[in-house]
């Protein structure tokens, strides 16, 4: 999952192209608002702070009135344990997440979701199929402003 917020790209999890490693939790960002050298390249390690459960499949976009927040809607849990929560905020000015303010959330779990955001801030999830290949065309819709 990969998000660009005010000139930074943040990069949360990830496995490797063989799929043999478990799900990675790392997170972390780079800088592209200034010159940068590919070769070396500084990033920024904030995988200490990740309090995100391991998951497969999911969909971010920025948000907020001042899209400061990145919205990660997680996809399937990667360890089969249940999930707290859909959707996941972090505030990249505090570097802090949170999901308390989701709780009344109660859109249900999808996967291999592809997300967008409009100029009214509110995130729309395309998804083809559920987690069980029942597939379908569905759309749902997150708004950043109001968290319904």
């Amino acid at each position: 999952m990969s998000t660009l917020i005010n000139g930074n790209l943040y990069i949360l999890g990830g496995r490797n192209k063989l799929k043999t490693e478990r799900v990675r939790r790392e997170f972390f960002y780079f800088g592209i608002s200034v010159s940068f050298n590919t070769q070396n390249i500084l990033w920024h390690d904030l995988t200490n702070i990740n309090t995100v459960p391991a998951y497969l499949a999911t969909a971010s976009i920025k948000g907020d009135a001042y899209n400061n927040i990145l919205f990660l809607y997680r996809g399937i849990p990667y360890d089969n344990t249940k999930a707290i929560a859909l959707i996941y905020a972090f505030d990249t000015p505090s570097y802090s997440w949170d999901i308390s303010k989701m709780s009344g959330i109660t859109i249900s779990r999808k996967d291999n979701l592809k997300g967008i955001i409009n100029d009214n801030r509110k995130m729309y999830l395309f998804y083809k199929h559920t987690s069980n290949n029942d597939y379908r065309n569905d759309m749902i819709i997150f708004d950043t402003l109001n968290l319904d």
